[in-house]
């Protein structure tokens, strides 16, 4: 069942990335994936909804890369920001569509707002913690008004990059503009002068993200928790299932901090083991919660 999810999005992922969003159409989603039109909206209601999953996935994936780059050895600082940097505007150029569908959504979708805001709210935190990396505590007051103007530089080169043909733009000459232009900025602050953003205009924010992330970390160890009592219940061997017990115990850990959003790429892979294990206690638990992940994160 789930498989059929799964080959629904990576198919139409590759079709969004070849043809375009707008030149897919829900008929050409199925052709490739050799599924039925109503397999197709047995899981999702509309392209639109498939889309907007696939952005949230490739934002999971973006983040992936970014930290897979800070266990590079040899890098100095300012080039691993650069390299990071080149994924973050890499994600957006590639995207560019579906960007254009969330922000066109978000007048009519609260989801939609909500995950743009993250997504905003999560650039800012990052980009203000590598300014104070990259350019030393003194800048530490100022880190996120340069936060929000490195943003600002990036998305609005993206935004003439959507205007124009990708080709005839090299990223690394853009990326080295924009940090030249960083420098600049950072050097130009008073020692006396009044920030205008800083974390507490955020706080609000992040404080309604936690509670939600909260109540989905509860809404997981619940369900972990019967899994547990159900696997209990049952006469197997201590061979069959203690690699069980170790998988929800993984499974566990990756909702053990509130403060840090779980991996989805090892959840999905830890709650699709459990599945193919094909155990009849599980089975209704594993699809509730894999659907309920799968939305949430």
């Amino acid at each position: 069942m789930e498989s059929i999810r799964t080959k629904i999005i990576e198919g139409a992922a590759q079709l969004f990335s070849k043809k375009g969003y707008l030149t897919t159409s829900v008929q050409d989603i199925v052709q490739f994936c050799q599924i039925s039109k109503g397999s197709f909206y047995n899981y999702f209601k509309s392209k639109e909804e498939l889309a907007f999953l696939i952005l949230k996935k490739k934002n999971a994936k973006r983040w992936e890369s970014i930290w897979e780059l800070e266990e590079i050895e040899g890098w100095s600082k300012e080039k691993l920001f650069i390299e990071q940097l080149k994924v973050q505007l890499q994600y957006v150029i590639d995207n560019k569509e579906l960007f254009h569908l969330a922000f066109q959504s978000s007048h009519e979708s609260d989801e939609s707002k909500a995950f743009l805001s993250k997504l905003q709210i999560q650039d800012i935190e990052w980009l203000s913690s590598k300014v104070v990396q990259v350019y030393g505590d003194a800048v530490e007051p100022y880190a996120f008004d340069c936060a929000v103007m490195l943003l600002g530089l990036i998305l609005s080169y993206s935004l003439r990059i959507f205007m124009i043909k990708q080709e005839t733009i090299d990223i690394n000459t853009m990326i080295n503009f924009v940090i030249r232009r960083m420098n600049g900025i950072v050097k130009s602050f008073d020692i006396n002068e009044t920030p205008i953003f800083n974390k507490d205009l955020l706080n609000d924010f992040l404080q309604i993200e936690r509670q939600e992330r909260l109540y989905l970390y509860k809404q997981v160890k619940a369900s972990i928790n019967k899994m547990r009592k159900a696997l209990k219940s049952m006469k197997k061997s201590k061979k069959t299932l203690e690699p069980l017990f170790a998988c929800l115990d993984d499974l566990e850990n990756e909702f053990s901090n509130c403060e840090t959003e779980p991996r989805s790429y090892i959840v999905e892979g830890l709650l699709l083991y459990l599945q193919r294990q094909q155990i009849h206690e599980l089975e209704q638990e594993l699809h509730n919660l894999l659907s309920f992940v799968q939305t949430k994160l």
